[in-house]
């Protein structure tokens, strides 16, 4: 997680920080969010990913990164888009 943007480490770190405390495994929820955020750097959509249910955590992980990410950039939209 270490090799993340600040504003990456934010949104796990601060933004999600009541979700990763509420998951039933939190390490790997920060863990699935580190990763869905570095695919996001990389270009990738999670969004247009093949979904599955084998993973509860990881899909509620990849969920709160996009969300996070939304927030922390809404203010960083311009107004009238």
């Amino acid at each position: 997680m270490s090799d993340l943007p600040p504003d990456r480490r934010l949104v796990i770190g601060d933004v999600a920080r009541a979700r990763v405390a509420l998951s039933e495994q939190p390490g790997w929820f920060r863990t699935s969010m580190a990763r869905t955020l570095t695919d996001v750097d990389r270009g990738q959509d999670p969004a247009t990913a093949p979904w599955t249910a084998v993973d509860p955590v990881k899909t509620a992980a990849e969920i709160e990164a996009l969300a996070g990410l939304r927030r922390i950039n809404l203010h960083r939209k311009d107004s009238h888009v």
